[in-house]
């Protein structure tokens, strides 16, 4: 028994000890000293800062697209036969005038059809001559026995040979079409260019026998070219259309090649009007007049058709934009403001348009707005800044805006604005 309290006194100390020390610190908890809840103000963050001022601005779109023929022909026979002649130019890659014969087709056959359907005319002709002679004798024989007869007028008719007279009417109009259909025939054994162009493809060679509808080659028209540009719908509002809806903007269509590069004007000549259900596109036309520079004097790089180009649309005249730097944007198309106070605030603005350099915004931002500039974090919403610097965006010279038509930026003292 005594030792068993021996034991219990051994080990009821320290625990006594602990708990003695556990009830000290949390009265020292409760009585500690209030401390100031309030934290000390923070420090003005240093910041670079563009100014913003709006002006009028020709805005510019970008699109591509290759160049297409606006006239493409498929060549057709439209008489059979073989093959007899195929002109130098008629190749792939050959340049034809209009009325160059491309090819020619055996055409015995369609000569001895027009001498024929001439033989027919003029026996169709003599025959209407010699029923003409008997009306007339039939006319004077009925003038000089039938004076006062009361017989009908069909009796009359039949006498004076009417009906005779229209079949050889008739029959020598059929003999003048079946002239006109022999020599059009014979016209057809020449295949001819239908107008100045070059030829795409050819699909027959000499001593061929083509049937009727074969297909022989295919040509394209050096006049004119065309490019379909697919345009955004939220970007539609830039470009000037006229009121039947077609766009009246000018256009200029480059290549950049390896070792040079190349521009060609060309115009806006219509809007296809219906956006393509599956990308959200509106395609407007580009005219390009004499592609290949066939009919100029200078020595202007052709444009090839089946060329891809980039094409860059004038487009309309618009107020109040303001130009700012692109690393100014943050993900949802907002900017720090520096407001009147000197404290940070967001504020989202609508983008128009933008290069790789700029943004270009019609609301959200005020003449001579502060935007604070680099990478700025959520947390330092309404902390106060100072401006280490003030940048100003000059102004675009009165051109039209374009990728490459921006101006560097000047810095101004803080003070300066």
């Amino acid at each position: 028994m005594s030792i068993l309290v021996k034991h219990t006194k051994k080990y009821s100390q320290p625990v006594f000890i602990v708990f003695i020390a556990i009830i000290i610190a949390m009265l020292l908890f409760i009585n500690r000293p209030e401390q100031d809840k309030q934290s000390l103000p923070e420090d003005p963050i240093s910041l670079e800062a563009y100014s913003v001022f709006s002006e009028t601005v020709a805005m510019s779109i970008q699109s591509q697209g290759m160049v297409q023929p606006s006239t493409e022909t498929l060549l057709v026979a439209e008489v059979q036969g073989r093959i007899t002649e195929v002109g130098e130019d008629f190749v792939a890659g050959g340049k034809i005038s209009k009325g160059d014969t491309l090819l020619k087709i055996d055409d015995l056959a369609y000569r001895t059809a027009v001498v024929r359907a001439k033989a027919a005319l003029a026996q169709a002709e003599t025959e209407l001559a010699e029923e003409q002679g008997r009306a007339e004798v039939a006319f004077q024989d009925w003038s000089k026995h039938n004076k006062n007869s009361n017989r009908s007028e069909e009796a009359k008719s039949l006498a004076l040979r009417e009906p005779q007279i229209k079949e050889s009417i008739a029959k020598l109009n059929a003999a003048k079409a079946d002239l006109e259909h022999a020599l059009e025939q014979l016209k057809r054994t020449n295949v001819l260019a239908p107008y100045d162009g070059i030829i795409k493809n050819r699909f027959v060679d000499l001593g061929q026998h083509v049937s009727l509808g074969m297909n022989l080659g295919q040509c394209f028209s050096t006049e004119k070219a065309k490019v379909r540009l697919p345009i955004a719908e939220h970007k539609l509002d830039l470009i000037d259309f006229k009121h039947n809806g077609d766009p009246s903007s000018e256009i200029i269509l480059s290549v950049d090649l390896p070792q040079s590069s190349h521009q060609w004007s060309a115009r806006l000549s219509h809007s296809e009007r219906v956006i393509d259900e599956r990308n959200r596109m509106l395609y407007l036309v580009a005219e390009i007049i004499d592609p290949y520079q066939l009919k100029k004097s200078n020595n202007n790089h052709p444009l090839r058709i089946g060329t891809f180009v980039s094409a860059k649309i004038f487009g309309k005249k618009i107020d109040g934009v303001f130009r700012i730097p692109q690393t100014v944007l943050q993900p949802d198309d907002s900017v720090w403001i520096i407001g009147d106070d000197g404290k940070l605030q967001r504020r989202v603005v609508n983008i128009i348009m933008a290069d790789s350099e700029y943004a270009f915004i019609n609301k959200g931002l005020h003449e001579k707005d502060k935007i604070a500039s680099g990478y700025i974090e959520s947390s330092v919403l309404g902390r106060k800044v100072n401006i280490a610097r003030l940048i100003r965006i000059p102004p675009l010279s009165p051109q039209t805006l374009t990728d490459n038509n921006v101006s560097p930026l000047k810095s101004l003292p803080a003070d300066a604005l």
